[in-house]
């Protein structure tokens, strides 16, 4: 690979750093004292000196490029990169940083994107990288690019490194009956359907897809009614827009493969249960279902004080969470889910507010569900230790 880095950009010279750059780096390095900030350390030519050799256990100086980024001979940006890291498919960045006067202005971007092209060329299938711990800044970049947070975390002197992953799988964005969706992963015969919760997007898939498109499987996300790029719609993300647009996806996956399995997460679950109850599916995956949306209305409106009396009357009544409905409220109560004959599998936070345990067990024992319980997990498992808790049950499960 050392003779194909000058590929990474068309737009950029690229190349291996040699001693006589520090001064270069030096400035680069100074220019940017947030970063150290939040490192509590500071740039010196003997910790730069140090980066030109610094390895994994394991790793040859044959796996380190510690390359400049240049435009019109003028450093633009460094790179520290190590490959087949922690595996033979896995490209690591132990270091980026952009010229402060280039940054917000897409010249981040632009290496970043080009870099992910030229290790899917070389057959990389993931990348990743750790950012520190209270740098929103960069953990929002590497967010925007698709890294999803691994639930490993290092401990360092004077710092926390979170480590983030994204998989180089084959990505195509698509539209179904003007739907914003995406199909991940080598082609293949068999499918799951990924619908996210709320708060989120088709992107959401992302480290599902990973790990499903290494047991053979693609991925189809798509946007619920006002989530993701169909944000500022003027449709809610209630039950009969989200019965519509699944029954959409659905016919959509079933016409275009041999064997489709589903995953939901949340409310995408509820709308599932209710959508797919004849479905022929495989099996099924639901993480911190709504099975029992009549419970969770109840328990808001206990919440935040709105007696059933106030909510008939005024029909909407607006939440912090939500937006509480009566009409919805009414489908709910006359439409309990009476019918699931789906294979299912459930994981479910012990702390989950939104649905009790009991909840849970009452309608895994109906349905024959294996039902997975993280003791000390919430509704959105996103706590320390619950991606790796997720990764996990994913692993096992799909």
């Amino acid at each position: 690979m050392k003779t194909e880095i000058g590929r990474i950009s068309e737009k950029y010279t690229v190349r291996q750093f040699q001693e006589e750059d520090i001064p270069d780096i030096m400035a680069l390095c100074l220019g940017n004292p947030d970063y150290y900030h939040y490192m509590n350390m500071q740039p010196t030519p003997e910790n730069i000196k140090e980066v030109f050799t610094a390895l994994p256990d394991g790793k040859t100086m044959e796996d380190k490029f510690f390359l400049g980024f240049y435009l019109e001979n003028r450093l633009i940006a460094l790179l520290d990169l190590i490959t087949c890291y922690p595996d033979r498919d896995t490209a690591f960045i132990g270091w980026f940083m952009v010229e402060k006067k280039v940054q917000k202005k897409g010249v981040g971007t632009e290496i970043i994107s080009s870099l992910l092209d030229f290790l899917q060329r070389e057959d990389f299938r993931f990348v990743r990288l750790a950012y520190v711990e209270g740098n929103r800044e960069s953990e929002g970049f590497w967010k925007r690019h698709r890294f999803c947070p691994t639930g490993v975390r290092l401990e360092n002197d004077g710092y926390t490194a979170v480590v983030m992953q994204r998989s180089l799988i084959p990505v195509e964005k698509l539209n179904i009956c003007n739907i914003p969706a995406i199909v991940w992963g080598e082609k293949s015969d068999k499918v799951y359907l990924f619908v996210h919760g709320k708060m989120s997007s088709k992107e959401s898939a992302e480290a599902f897809a990973q790990i499903a498109a290494e047991k053979g499987y693609q991925t189809v996300s798509f946007d619920l009614a006002s989530h993701g790029e169909r944000i500022g719609e003027n449709e809610h993300c209630d039950i009969w827009n989200g019965m519509r647009d699944l029954a959409i996806a659905g016919d959509y996956v079933f016409a275009n493969w041999k064997e489709v399995s589903l995953f939901g997460c949340s409310l995408g679950a509820y709308f599932c249960l209710h959508t797919y109850r004849t479905g022929n599916f495989k099996k099924c995956l639901f993480q911190s279902p709504i099975v029992d949306m009549e419970y969770l209305i109840r328990q808001m409106m206990e919440w935040f004080d709105v007696p059933e009396e106030r909510l008939a009357q005024e029909k909407e009544v607006e939440t912090p969470i939500d937006i509480l409905s009566w009409d919805y409220y009414q489908y709910v109560k006359t439409h309990p889910i009476r019918k699931w004959g789906i294979p299912t599998r459930i994981l479910f936070g012990g702390k989950d507010n939104l649905q009790s345990l009991t909840v849970m067990r009452t309608f895994a024992d109906r349905f024959d569900c294996l039902l997975t319980v993280a003791e000390d997990s919430e509704h959105s498992f996103m706590e320390k230790g619950d991606g790796v808790i997720v990764e996990e049950w994913l692993r096992e499960n799909i």
